[in-house]
């Protein structure tokens, strides 16, 4: 597998992937920059470079936040999948809430809605 950069999204650990040789992130890193960005607060931080915010409600809501922040184009079929996936991280908005969630959710709903 040759690239310059490898991205996992929501593999908290390499031995989740258990299709790969165990050696995989070592492999991949010796050859290219691998990329970790993952919500849970048991990731092993294997990446090179590590995007890990437990803190927040969902990998939805990460994913929000890295587009809003590049100021990439979410379509509005997009941005009702990520909505979705905050709405169900949440229980309806009924638990793990911060005014980061609400933020994030009133973003994709201005999306939703244009």
């Amino acid at each position: 597998m040759e690239s310059d950069l490898f991205i996992t999204f929501g593999i908290s650990n390499p031995d989740e992937v258990d299709t790969w040789p165990k050696s995989w992130p070592t492999d991949i890193k010796e050859h290219t920059a691998l990329v970790n960005i993952d919500v849970a607060p048991t990731n092993t931080q294997f990446g090179s470079v590590n995007i890990i915010e437990h803190e927040l409600s969902s990998f939805s809501e990460l994913v929000t936040d890295l587009l809003m922040g590049i100021k990439a184009e979410v379509d509005q079929e997009s941005a009702e999948l990520l909505f979705d996936g905050v709405k169900h991280a949440t229980n309806q908005f009924s638990q793990n809430l911060t005014p980061a969630v609400f933020e994030c959710a009133a973003n994709l709903m201005k999306i939703i809605n244009n």
